[in-house]
């Protein structure tokens, strides 16, 4: 503080005496007496202290340190009283910090096939260098430097989430100056971050069509297609013509029984017309690979397929080199793998993609080498239980689209399975332009309704005493082996447990057990059934009837033939596969079809069919929805009762309540709602093994 021409040392943490007595000027002159303004001097320290000081150790100091002296310098330096004098310490007299934060600015334009990114971020038209921006916050400052030497502040929630984006661009998209069109959801998403983009009119024309499908130009179905497409199928068919000029792959998850088969074979007779013949591949379940056949045969009859299945499929290598369409099964696809990554390619077509949902396996990995022009996959469950599924036919139809597993796990799938809505909702952004989902109930208006009733049947008496005896045996080894391992570390013990009382809940007869007889009478899901189909029969309804056990279907057999009712039968062993099917379909005399539901639940039209009986339901809805689509498609004309044996008491009652949670994992991503799947806890274990 001065005085007029005495300065006095103010220490923050002491009450300085209201008079200071000073020595003489003189030695005749008398001591002088200056009568300082305490009530001054403290308010001078409170200023301070309400700008974050705090009192040095030493007690002699005020000293603002990290963001309060960043705050002191930007700002609070400027609210002292006018008549403080300002001593600036030389290592800061040519520092200039600017008002402005920074902010991103970007630009967007786009070409045929490509969009360009141009990123900066700036305070006033000074640019920051992205490295120095990335230190600053990685260091927890809050001023950063410019490229001309001053400094401006940092607001790191808005700058760091917009250089997570654009890493997450590079990342998978590399440092090239032209990002292709798959990064087109990545990129809507960081603009939606910043504040005054700009965007070319050629980008935002493309970004408009790829949010809905009604921008992107109808294109006319070619005219050597021998079928009339519904209005949906149109569209599907338009948008992956879209998917083929933007020269990106895709996929077409249709709800099972929408058409996506017409819908590719479409695609593939308009390249034909638009470009020279080019072999194109198609990789389907053994099942269905007839299937194809038939229908590229009955629908695009200009298109030359070759069938390569059998012992004998090598003889068939000279018809490539004109043929068209090649057909081949998942599993000659990790046989044949050397022969078919030979190939020239237009497209790769994968049938019931859900078959490379697993990253890791043989199928996906041979899928994922072989060579072509463009990638599509068709399946009506892009995600049947975990969202790693989703990532591995992506890694397919788009490699990089969604970054390497391990971090698309950490950063994406763990906070979806947590409940993170806002990741969630990033996910389906990126992802929204390249996959196409049209529900039933969306866009088929004449499709009947599918009425779905769950069935609770009490165990016949011998039955439930036998599964309280089963559930005794498993229920203390398999808590056992939670406590000791964990649930995941215990899923191969808990499934076989959950197996051996889902075959007493459906039959004691599947156990096997030595010294025990059992008959028809003692399963009380069989009794059920039989009435079901009776009361089927009689009313001219048709069934279908689907088992995960092959052996349950054969007593089903016997039941039915001891009451005199015809029916058709299909397992894996089953050969003639699409006889069987004609005949059910075109022969009323023959009212039920029993099916497993391994070998049956993916390929087959059975349309003939207005009742549906699962008489196993298992915890993955999505199985069972495409086992159920074989009747409920397009071409059924009537409503579909679909029945659900629940055997009452058991595990399977317990399941049903678990079993939703798969369903909201699809809906979370590939639509707008929906609660993320949970995983198994230790907690549901206990409560599936209860009695």
């Amino acid at each position: 503080m001065r005085y007029e021409d005495q300065e006095f040392d103010v220490p923050p943490d002491e009450f300085p005496s209201p008079l200071a007595f000073l020595p003489p000027k003189s030695s005749k002159a008398r001591p002088r007496v200056v009568r300082r303004d305490i009530g001054s001097e403290m308010a001078g320290i409170q200023a301070l202290l309400n700008q974050n000081f705090e009192v040095s150790e030493s007690g002699e100091e005020l000293v603002a340190s990290g963001e309060d002296a960043i705050a002191f310098w930007t700002n609070g330096i400027g609210e002292l009283p006018e008549d403080w004098d300002r001593f600036i310490p030389d290592d800061l007299v040519d520092v200039t910090v600017r008002q402005e934060s920074v902010t991103p600015q970007v630009r967007v334009s786009s070409g045929v096939d490509w969009l360009n990114l141009d990123m900066k971020f700036e305070s006033g038209g000074a640019v920051v260098r992205e490295e120095e921006l990335r230190a600053c916050l990685e260091h927890g400052r809050r001023l950063v430097q410019l490229e001309d030497g001053t400094y401006a502040p940092v607001d790191p929630e808005k700058v760091g989430d917009v250089l997570t984006r654009m890493a997450e661009i590079y990342a998978t998209a590399g440092m090239a100056e032209k990002l292709p069109l798959s990064q087109a959801g990545r990129v809507q998403d960081l603009l939606k971050m910043v504040q005054n983009a700009k965007v070319s009119a050629s980008a935002k024309t493309l970004f408009s069509k790829i949010e809905d499908i009604d921008e992107i130009p109808s294109v006319p179905k070619p005219r050597t297609l021998k079928a009339d497409l519904r209005p949906y199928q149109k569209d599907g068919f338009s948008w992956l013509v879209f998917l083929h000029e933007l020269n990106s792959g895709g996929i077409l998850a249709d709800d099972m029984g929408l058409g996506k088969t017409v819908q590719a074979i479409a695609l593939l007779l308009w390249a034909k017309s638009k470009y020279k013949r080019k072999l194109n591949l198609v990789v389907a379940p053994t099942s269905v690979v007839p299937n194809w056949d038939r229908e590229i045969r009955k629908f695009a009859p200009g298109l030359k397929t070759v069938v390569w299945q059998g012992p004998n499929r090598h003889q068939n290598a000279p018809d490539l080199e004109k043929a068209d369409v090649m057909i081949t099964s998942y599993a000659l696809l990790r046989r044949d793998e050397e022969l078919l990554q030979a190939l020239d390619l237009r497209y790769v077509i994968l049938d019931e993609a859900q078959h490379i949902k697993n990253p890791m396996s043989q199928t996906a990995r041979s899928a994922k080498k072989l060579s072509s022009e463009r990638r599509l996959a068709l399946t009506g469950t892009p995600i049947e239980n975990r969202l790693s599924e989703l990532w591995s036919i992506f890694d397919f139809v788009s490699p990089g689209l969604l970054g390497q597993l391990k971090a698309f796990e950490e950063r994406i799938a763990r906070p979806i399975d947590r409940g993170d809505m806002e990741t969630a909702q990033r996910l389906r952004a990126t992802i929204k332009p390249f996959v196409m989902r049209r529900l039933k109930s969306d866009v088929a208006a004449d499709l009947p309704d599918k009425i779905e009733q769950e069935m609770i049947v009490p165990l016949a008496e011998e039955q439930a005493k036998l599964y309280k005896q089963i559930l005794g045996q498993v229920r203390k080894s398999i808590l056992s082996e939670v406590e000791k391992k964990g649930v995941s570390k215990a899923q191969i013990q808990i499934l076989a447990a959950l197996t051996r009382l889902r075959q007493v809940a459906c039959d004691p007869r599947l156990m096997k057990l030595p010294d025990t007889e059992f008959n028809d009478d003692d399963s009380g899901k069989l009794g059920a059934l039989r009435e079901i189909v009776d009361e089927a029969v009689s009313g001219g309804h048709r069934v279908l009837v689907f088992s995960q056990f092959v052996q349950m279907l054969n007593h089903i057999r016997t039941a039915l033939d001891s009451d005199g009712v015809q029916y058709e039968y299909l397992d894996g062993s089953t050969k003639d596969r699409l006889e069987k099917v004609d005949r059910f379909n075109e022969d009323a005399s023959v009212p039920v079809f029993l099916i497993s539901l391994k070998a049956g639940g993916t390929g087959l039209n059975l349309t003939g069919a207005d009742t549906v009986v699962h008489f196993d339901p298992w915890w993955n809805p999505a199985v069972e929805d495409q086992a159920t689509d074989r009747a409920h498609r397009i071409g059924q004309t009537r409503n579909v009762n679909v029945y659900k044996l629940i055997a009452a008491g058991t595990v399977e009652e317990k399941i049903l309540e678990l079993s939703a949670k798969k369903r909201d994992l699809v809906s979370n991503v590939l639509s707008t709602e929906g609660s993320p799947l949970k995983g198994l806890t230790k907690a549901d274990v206990e409560n599936l093994f209860s009695e």
